[in-house]
């Protein structure tokens, strides 16, 4: 396992032109890593060739406030799987808004979840699946659209039924839920360009607050 590190503590803030969502233009971890500064987050990645673990830390406090774990599984062949994606606060997921682009709420999710995709994407990933959970019938509604609104497609329900592809599922997973799968490039075309915007308009904000104190 490497040593970890963190990133998002880059104090070099620098104009990034617009461009398309095209492959030699793809958002990269160092990318995604000053978005999460100017929000005031860190991210420590601990990898090894592969699983990825991220923490999320906010930059006045030393507890983690979330943790994204993940890994590739050699059946399929490069697939992600997105393990687990928690944060301390469980309502961080809901403010999530694809149409107007509204970070507000998701923030964590979006970061951890832009870096780990990016991550398996440079180690030759083509897709990630995830089980958004179902604890309660609400809160996997939730789940369900958010995961959709990223690009997700529903694969299957995991139940708890005795079928053969169900006990496999459980098995793997650890829980019911619904299965779903992201093509990963696509994820990348889609979410380039508004990713830059929104990193743009931050940094924009920023000088604005400055020069105005």
């Amino acid at each position: 396992t490497s040593p970890s590190k963190l990133v998002g503590k880059s104090t070099l803030v620098r104009r990034i032109p617009l461009r398309a969502g095209t492959e030699s233009s793809f958002f990269t971890v160092a990318d995604i890593s000053t978005f999460a500064n100017l929000f005031g987050i860190s991210i420590r990645m601990i990898e090894n060739p592969i699983s990825l673990r991220l923490e999320a830390y906010t930059n006045s406090e030393t507890e983690s406030i979330g943790y994204l774990s993940a890994f590739i599984r050699p059946i399929p062949f490069k697939l992600l799987q997105l393990d687990t994606i928690q944060v301390k606060n469980r309502r961080q997921t809901l403010g999530f808004r694809k149409s107007s682009w509204n970070m507000d709420g998701s923030t964590i999710t979006f970061i951890m979840g832009s870096i780990a995709l990016r991550w398996a994407y440079d180690k030759g990933c083509s897709n990630a699946e995830l089980l958004a959970v179902k604890d309660s019938d609400k809160m996997h509604r939730i789940l369900v659209r958010l995961y959709e609104n990223f690009g997700f497609k529903i694969i299957r329900e995991v139940g708890d039924d005795s079928s053969i592809q169900t006990v496999s599922d459980r098995l793997l997973w650890g829980a019911v839920g619904t299965l779903m799968q992201l093509d990963i490039k696509k994820f990348l075309e889609e979410w380039t360009p508004k990713f830059r915007i929104n990193l743009q308009e931050k940094k924009d904000s920023l000088i604005i607050n400055e020069q105005k104190s």
